[in-house]
C-alpha cells in the first residue's frame, strides 16, 4: 500500500503483485533518505501502526488496528455465515424458478411479519 504514485505498472502487473496506490507515473521516485521500518505512518489520511492488519481488494484498502484483529475476524466470520445462508436461499429460489416449484421466502421473518400486519 502506497500513499502516492508508483511506476513500472506493466512489470508489477505481470508479476501479479497486488499494489494499492493513488496512481501510476513514469518518473521514478525521489530517494533522498533511506526510509524507516516499523514506525507509525499516515496513509490515505489513516494512521497505520506497526502490526496493524492491512486488507486490500478491488474496492479499496482497510486498516484493522492490531488490538482489534481477533474481534474483527470473529465479526467477519459471523457476517460470512449470514452471507452464505442468504446465498443458499437465493440458490434455492433460483432452482425453484427454474423447476417451476413453489418459491421459498427470501425476506427475513421479521420483515414478513411486518408486511402481514
Amino acid at each position: 500500500m502506497i500513499d502516492g504514485y508508483i511506476r513500472d505498472y506493466e512489470g508489477i502487473k505481470q508479476l501479479g503483485l497486488p499494489v494499492f496506490a493513488k496512481g501510476f507515473m513514469q518518473a521514478g521516485p525521489i530517494k533522498k533518505d533511506p526510509g524507516m521500518i516499523n514506525v507509525p505512518i499516515h496513509c490515505g489520511g489513516v494512521r497505520v501502526e506497526p502490526g496493524d492488519l492491512i486488507v486490500g481488494g478491488a474496492d479499496g484498502v482497510s486498516v484493522v488496528p492490531r488490538a482489534r484483529v481477533y474481534e474483527i475476524l470473529e465479526r467477519a466470520e459471523e457476517k460470512q455465515k449470514i452471507d452464505l445462508a442468504m446465498q443458499e436461499k437465493i440458490d434455492a429460489y433460483n432452482a425453484a424458478v427454474a423447476n417451476g416449484t413453489p418459491l421459498p421466502q427470501l425476506m427475513p421473518d421479521w420483515i414478513a411479519a411486518l408486511i402481514q400486519k
